[in-house]
């Protein structure tokens, strides 16, 4: 009897959700020692990853390959000075080899996911609740036509950077990425922000699409935007809507994070901004290989900064909870993205009565044995 897949991943997977390959072996009367590993490629020849398995009672063998895969696959980040991207490996190809052994010996295997010399797998950084784990999410944010975000609209500055993420789903279309800003007269005028050619299935794209990140206000320079909207051309995926707040923000904070679909969500902090910057220091004596005695200064300065939200909608406030689940968390500080880490006092907590809510947090930056330079350097 050859060995029977019982259970496999599907085309595409998130990392940070669980992933069998759950396959039947072949019982023998006369195997002493049975066990089963499972090979996990990268390439059609590169193994990354090898896992070990016993056969239970059913004789099946069973691996969760997700932790492998989460290893081996990031979260495609966007630095301010790009405008756009076409990503074609951020959904990484995998397939897997199980190869069962009786006494040490190969006895037979299985291929899961190869097709003649290419793995047909891909796995995607990324995941969803428990709650929510029987949720087949691609196919969500497809037939929803959805960017990667659980938003489909958002309020922002024009100085704010900002990026739309798109995972492409379908077969190779040609793709434009294009904006039109709305006016308080009552009229409008669009823009073609980029052109990313022809796109293949599970290639991701990124755009800059804050109001000044593409210039929007050189459309029209003597009239008062109001809102805008940024669409793909060749996609299903519905137009994301920008409202534009003109309200007084002195000293804004820009933060950006990795969310559960993949993407990365990007807000504004405002209010009262405070830093508060802690130092911490030790001098330590050595003996060298010498005999010398040497001195050791070690430093480090963490800068502590509190912030708030603003009133946001709650569904602006659930997709911001993911924030709190990842280290992939930036502040932009003089024109590029630095990496943050927010702290366990902030706390988001609203009710559904009330759809605006204002969120505090807290976040520090730490600069270890490094030299301090204040924000305003530019």
């Amino acid at each position: 009897m050859a060995l029977t897949l019982v259970n496999g991943p599907n085309e595409i997977s998130y990392t940070r959700n669980i992933i069998n390959v759950v396959v039947q072996l072949e019982a023998d009367p006369e195997y002493i020692d049975v066990y089963a590993l499972c090979n996990i490629y990268d390439t059609f020849t590169n193994v990354v990853a090898t896992l070990f398995a016993r056969p239970d009672d059913s004789y099946n063998v069973s691996y969760d390959i997700s932790g492998v895969l989460d290893a081996i696959t990031d979260f495609s980040f966007i630095g301010l000075s790009i405008t756009s991207e076409k990503n074609t490996g951020a959904a990484l190809r995998y397939w897997c080899e199980v190869v069962q052994y009786a006494d040490g010996t190969p006895i037979d295997s299985v291929n899961i996911g190869l097709v003649g010399e290419t793995p047909s797998l891909f796995s995607f950084k990324g995941g969803v609740s428990l709650q929510h784990i029987s949720t087949n999410i691609f196919n969500l944010v497809k037939t929803n036509n959805m960017f990667l975000t659980w938003l489909d609209g958002d309020k922002v500055t024009i100085d704010q950077p900002y990026y739309l993420y798109y995972l492409h789903q379908y077969d190779s279309a040609f793709i434009t990425a294009e904006a039109e800003v709305f006016y308080s007269d009552g009229t409008s005028d669009t823009k073609t922000l980029v052109n990313f050619g022809e796109v293949f299935k599970y290639y991701l794209l990124k755009v800059a699409v804050g109001f000044n990140q593409q210039n929007l206000g050189d459309l029209q320079p003597t009239k008062t935007p109001i809102y805008y909207k940024v669409w793909l051309s060749g996609t299903f995926a519905d137009p994301f809507t920008f409202t534009i707040d003109d309200s007084y923000v002195p000293f804004p904070k820009y933060i950006s994070f990795a969310n559960s679909l993949g993407g990365f969500n990007y807000a504004v902090l405002k209010g009262k901004n405070e830093s508060e910057i802690i130092p911490t220091a030790s001098l330590t004596e050595k003996t060298n290989s010498a005999g010398k005695g040497v001195s050791s200064f070690g430093h480090l300065l963490e800068n502590k900064i509190s912030a708030s939200t603003g009133h946001i909608s709650v569904k602006n406030a659930e997709a911001f909870a993911d924030i709190f689940t990842t280290c992939h968390t930036y502040e932009k500080l003089n024109n590029r993205f630095i990496q943050i880490s927010v702290s366990t006092k902030s706390k988001l907590k609203y009710s559904e009565v009330d759809n605006l809510i204002s969120i505090p947090i807290e976040y520090s930056r730490a600069y270890i044995n490094r030299n301090f330079t204040p924000d305003a350097t530019s």
